[in-house]
């Protein structure tokens, strides 16, 4: 059996900004090895919260 869903991505800037945002004290990443693309874009929210990041990495030899 095949389910579709559909999944709306938005992006953290987009996210602070329609929640009003005011404060990130945490962030979970886990996009498949898109996190080194993914954590140079982040840098002003980075800077700013200084969140606590939980990153998973699944290493395959």
């Amino acid at each position: 059996m095949i389910i579709l869903l559909n999944i709306r991505g938005i992006t953290i800037s987009d996210f602070v900004t329609e929640y009003d945002v005011k404060d990130i004290g945490f962030i979970k990443i886990d996009i498949e090895g898109g996190e080194y693309s993914l954590i140079p874009s982040m840098h002003y929210y980075l800077y700013s919260f200084r969140p606590t990041i939980l990153y998973l990495f699944t290493f395959i030899a």
